[in-house]
């Protein structure tokens, strides 16, 4: 018994510091991804798109391709703080290819139902490489989260898909203080999940931030 007490010690210490780390390394990229929001809202002739959301795909380095929908393109433009929701995940090797093709046509059919969420802004994903997800939501508050909750797809794929497609996941939510323009990032607390596979439910850890001021 007290052989395995330093090995359980060193393993707590390493959920303490490691996501704290990792969360850190997400939040370079979700705030990049900002930047490419707000570059591609100054682009030239935006006002002379048709119906929302304006849909674009972004060539990045290394062949990677970088999606942002714009719900409400003015909000995006105004400088008042904003909120985000970061979906980092990380996909299972051995990830079924019904499942990953389920998985794929849920992602679609939810983007559509988006629209129709208040105060949402924005959503972006970024493929860093494969399995490797960056989803990035701009948000006018983060009381708007409470209503993916309401989306049949989201809870589809986040009950009964999920389990069978994900290794692990960060679910970061933060503050945008002074809007795209300001380029202030601060995370406000992050959820952990790690999925034991075979269908089971993940396990859950969070992270609250003392940085955020929402």
């Amino acid at each position: 018994m007290n052989q395995t007490q330093p090995s359980a010690q060193r393993t707590v210490e390493q959920k303490v510091i490691l996501p704290l780390q990792k969360s850190q390394q997400d939040l370079v990229v979700l705030h990049y991804m900002t930047q490419q929001v707000r570059v591609t809202l100054q682009a030239p002739g935006q006002t002379e798109h048709g119906s929302l959301p304006w849909n674009y795909y972004l060539n990045e380095r290394r062949g990677r391709t970088h999606r942002i929908l714009l719900y409400q393109p003015q909000q995006l433009l105004q400088k008042h703080d904003l909120a985000f929701v970061g979906f980092v995940s990380g996909r299972q090797l051995n990830a079924d290819p019904e499942i990953i093709d389920r998985l794929n046509a849920a992602d679609y059919d939810m983007l559509s139902e988006l629209a129709y969420v208040p105060g949402l802004l924005s959503y972006s994903s970024l493929e860093l490489r494969a399995g490797r997800w960056y989803n990035l939501v701009v948000l006018k508050s983060l009381e708007i989260k409470a209503h993916f909750h309401t989306i049949g797809a989201h809870r589809y794929a986040a009950y009964e898909l999920s389990p069978h497609y994900y290794e692990w996941i960060r679910l970061h939510s933060g503050s945008l203080a002074g809007g795209l323009a300001g380029g202030k990032m601060a995370l406000c607390g992050t959820k952990y999940y790690t999925f034991p596979g075979n269908g089971q439910r993940p396990l859950i850890r969070e992270q609250v931030y003392s940085s955020c001021c929402l």
